[in-house]
């Protein structure tokens, strides 16, 4: 990981840009205990692309030699070993390649903790719904246990209990 200043040493670029790139999420950062910025030379490489030149400098890739007002070589950022070092951690210039699988492959590791995650959490998920279902069928099965048990059996029972309805002439005559 880098910091804002090795960031910005690193492809050419003033600190106040790199940490406006973080501030608009162009650039995602973290924070160390200090609330310094701490940058993924990877990340850095996708929004601010920039190579290794022949003299141990770093060149921005949207800068020509060409260029009227390109940067003398006396003020291009010359890489530092710790710079060097946090590029690849094995103390060698990692070309734009390198960088871009490193960071794929942090990218991909990433996902697939997270897809794992994401199973193991669903099958939790499952798992309780599932014994859920258990629960609610055997509390129905009870409730229609005790609905049984409570009501009278059918038979002879139901005719007595039922009232027939009086007709129109009944209720007229009082009979």
């Amino acid at each position: 990981m880098l910091s804002l200043r090795e960031a910005a040493q690193l492809c050419g670029r003033g600190k106040s840009t790199i940490q406006t790139a973080i501030k608009e999420g162009k650039l995602s950062a973290g924070r160390n205990e200090k609330g310094g910025y701490q940058i993924d030379p990877s990340e850095l490489l996708r929004v601010f692309p920039f190579s290794l030149s022949s003299d141990g400098t770093w060149d921005r890739a949207d800068r020509t030699r060409t260029d009227r007002n390109s940067t003398p070589d006396s003020s291009r950022p010359v890489v530092t070993e710790s710079v060097r070092n946090a590029v690849d951690g094995t103390g060698r210039g990692a070309s734009e390649v390198e960088l871009r699988v490193k960071h794929i492959e942090e990218l991909l590791e990433a996902e697939r903790a997270g897809r794992e995650d994401l199973k193991q959490a669903l099958q939790a998920r499952v798992d309780d719904l599932q014994a859920t279902v258990l629960d609610l069928r055997k509390r129905l099965d009870q409730a229609e246990e005790e609905k049984m048990r409570l009501l009278p059996p059918p038979g002879d029972g139901e005719r007595e209990t039922r009232v027939r309805p009086r007709g129109l002439w009944t209720r007229l005559t009082g009979g």
